[in-house]
């Protein structure tokens, strides 16, 4: 899209005109691309330089979305009898001990098939 500024306007301004920021932005940093003589220069506006930066001709305003990534997940995914995605928490288990603790699962689980096992031979036949 393309937006008529005054030389005085800023950067906030023109985000102001085209409706602000999406759901899915980042908006912590934008990158502007100015065109100046032979070459093109790139900077990085965080939220404080936005208000004070003014644009100029023929300059490109990119604003990028935020990553794919969680930073309180773990993903439960294999032979497991329910994959799940389950919230991280941070302060009562260490990520060492949920390897500790899927590992002692795991045990668990395969002395209790081995017991289904037998208790399906044992049992009589109804």
């Amino acid at each position: 899209m393309f937006y008529e500024m005054k030389k005085t306007e800023s950067v906030n301004t023109l985000l102001k005109y085209a409706g602000g920021f999406t759901g899915d932005a980042f908006s912590d940093n934008i990158t502007l691309i100015r065109k100046s003589g032979g070459e093109m220069s790139i900077y990085s506006l965080n939220e404080f330089e936005r208000g004070k930066f003014q644009v100029q001709d023929a300059d490109s305003v990119w604003v990028d979305s935020v990553l794919d990534r969680y930073k309180n997940l773990v993903e439960v995914r294999g032979a497991a009898m329910r994959p799940a995605s389950i919230k991280w928490m941070v302060t009562s288990l260490q990520f060492v001990n949920l390897f500790k603790l899927q590992e002692a699962l795991r045990k668990m689980l395969y002395l209790l098939e081995g017991l289904s096992i037998v208790y399906a031979l044992i049992a009589p036949l109804k």
